[in-house]
């Protein structure tokens, strides 16, 4: 018996080791893409002037990236089913973050889009595969706070560049500030590529060969008779409430509170971070107390956000702003992971279809609430963004409808 456990607890240690490795390596991953995708948003002006170009063309240098992201997704998920996931991942992130190192001195602005739209079709292997590769590697228990870890590293790269890419731009141009962030984009791939050289996909083909029998259902009947569909919506839901916040706040604090532009722009960034600690601590929750709780509580604080935005108080704004980020950023997530979970005979189709959901969301909702702002104001375009997220709670009361409290201990196909 001795022996025995002299064996097999070392055996447990290096296994949890391992992954705690590959954990901190998907973080890299997520602030590596995050960091390069989002660098040029806070310097689109001076782009704009500096190639002579409209404000709306600027704009293109960063929906580029997204869009790219979005359309790529899927034929990556395909590919890795015959190469694997993380030799896809590996190729997009080193090819990706080439194009970021020659991409900002690219000698017109149509072949800059090209670049960046191209940058944004390898992003999409890495995103779209990322939360399948956790699932495939991780043991169960964990899968669901490992991919919040990644996604946390996805915030941490979203913040970073916004703030030190402007920061940059604003002593040496816009050029070295993209090559600046390209670079630490590098030095980021370069400690993934270390951190998971003793890693591969044998697990994967493991893991097709034990679900053989899901990968005889066809994609489109495995997302309607296991409810994922369900999920995608909640992620578009999440993320575009979450973007369409942050894209009409800036024009409401300059009418609200004029005088404290720059403060507030730093507040509203070190908000922005706390998606960092939500996006781990919704993982542990459902881990502990099942996905209901930890769901219901998320669109619980958003919805209470959303309403002290109608107060006006600068104070009620920042916890506002604050209780949006820490739901959203449970909600967004937990769902992530469920697409992970649910159909592990077409995981990496699951897992880059609810990308391209969070992306559209992302993408659709923030115009939407714009224009409710400018024609109806603060008080209409708040009661949109409720009536959106009352949809994401409606999709997520009938997806877990009659699903027993179910805990990452009790979860046979992952955490959830």
């Amino acid at each position: 018996m001795t022996t025995g456990a002299a064996t097999t607890d070392p055996d447990v240690a290096a296994r949890r080791g391992r992954e705690r490795r590959l954990v901190a390596a998907m973080f890299i991953a997520g602030a590596c893409i995050y960091i390069q995708t989002y660098d040029a948003q806070a310097i689109l002006p001076a782009i704009a002037a500096d190639q002579h170009v409209t404000a709306t063309a600027s704009v293109m240098v960063l929906s580029a990236t997204t869009v790219g992201m979005a359309v790529g997704v899927m034929p990556w998920a395909y590919l890795s089913d015959r190469i694997g996931r993380l030799a896809v991942i590996r190729i997009c992130l080193v090819a990706a973050t080439v194009l970021s190192l020659v991409g900002p001195w690219a000698p017109s602005f149509d072949l800059f889009l090209v670049m960046r739209l191209a940058k944004g079709l390898l992003f999409g292997g890495v995103t779209g595969l990322a939360v399948a590769f956790i699932f495939e590697q991780v043991a169960p228990v964990r899968a669901v706070i490992a991919s919040g870890v990644y996604i946390s590293g996805n915030t941490v790269g979203g913040v970073v560049t916004r703030v030190a890419s402007g920061l940059i731009a604003d002593r040496a141009g816009w050029r070295i500030a993209l090559e600046a962030m390209a670079i630490s984009g590098l030095l980021l791939a370069v400690a993934f590529l270390l951190m998971t050289r003793s890693f591969s996909d044998r697990s994967r083909r493991a893991d097709a060969l034990i679900h053989g029998e899901h990968a005889k259902v066809p994609l489109g009947r495995a997302l309607w008779s296991s409810r994922t569909l369900l999920a995608f919506v909640q992620g578009f839901i999440a993320l575009g409430v979450f973007n369409a916040l942050f894209s009409v706040l800036p024009f409401q604090l300059r009418r609200e509170f004029p005088d404290a532009g720059a403060v507030i722009t730093s507040g509203l960034l070190a908000l922005y971070g706390l998606a960092f600690v939500s996006a781990q601590s919704g993982g542990r929750l459902a881990g502990r107390f099942g996905i209901r709780r930890p769901l219901a509580a998320g669109y619980a604080a958003g919805f209470v956000g959303l309403a002290l935005l109608l107060v006006p108080s600068m104070g009620a704004l920042v916890v506002a702003v604050a209780l949006v980020v820490l739901g959203m950023f449970i909600v967004h997530p937990l769902n992530s992971a469920e697409a992970g979970r649910r159909m592990p005979g077409h995981r990496a189709q699951s897992t880059a279809l609810y990308q391209i959901s969070w992306l559209a969301g992302a993408t659709i909702l923030g115009p939407i609430a714009t224009t409710v702002y400018q024609a109806a104001g603060w008080g209409w375009m708040v009661f949109f963004l409720a009536a959106a997220l009352a949809c994401g709670f409606i999709a997520a009361v009938f997806d877990h409808r009659g699903a027993p409290p179910r805990r990452a201990e009790g979860a046979g196909g992952g955490a959830g």
